[in-house]
């Protein structure tokens, strides 16, 4: 094995891993897949800077929140939604707390100030991470990957990067 990842480890597991495979001569992990979105940053504390220490990339999934941040359930749920399945929607209803959805609605929002959906603005925040190598995206429609492609040309300015923080509460 040239080349492998992790996916949704924790600081130590990283750490250990690097040192088992200094140990025997092995190629260390080159990237971490982590879940991360506006709403899910946990990672930046201690697994960020484990990578970076020892050089993994971070290609993150689910950049918009099981489709919490593409604006389609400020208003609820609705009825032909992922949200509406019990089984389908049971990662994003536990996203959809009171919190999070005053999040939503602001960064909402911005994005329609913007002329942007909330979902090109969501995948524009992730791709600008400095952290981030890169984002994994997914589409139940073709249209969906047409709109999320308009993330990789937005440009954030300073002022649109100070307002989503104080959303964010950063």
């Amino acid at each position: 094995v040239l080349y492998w990842g992790v996916s949704e480890w924790e600081a130590d597991q990283i750490e250990e891993a690097v040192s088992i495979c200094d140990e025997h001569g092995w190629h260390r992990p080159v990237s971490n897949q982590p879940l991360y979105n506006m709403l899910e940053r946990h990672w930046e504390e201690k697994v960020f800077p484990t990578c970076e220490q020892h050089g993994l990339g971070i290609v993150t999934f689910s950049p918009l929140a099981e489709g919490a941040l593409t604006g389609k359930y400020v208003d609820g749920i609705p009825a032909s939604s992922r949200g509406s399945d019990p089984q389908r929607g049971q990662w994003l209803m536990g996203r959809l707390t009171p919190a999070n959805q005053e999040k939503i609605r602001r960064l909402k929002d911005l994005a329609d100030g913007l002329g942007e959906p909330l979902s090109v603005l969501a995948l524009a925040w992730s791709l600008r991470r400095p952290e981030v190598t890169s984002t994994i995206i997914g589409a139940s429609r073709p249209d969906q990957i047409v709109e999320n492609t308009r993330a990789s040309e937005m440009l954030l300015d300073d002022e649109v990067r100070e307002r989503i923080a104080a959303i964010l509460g950063e």
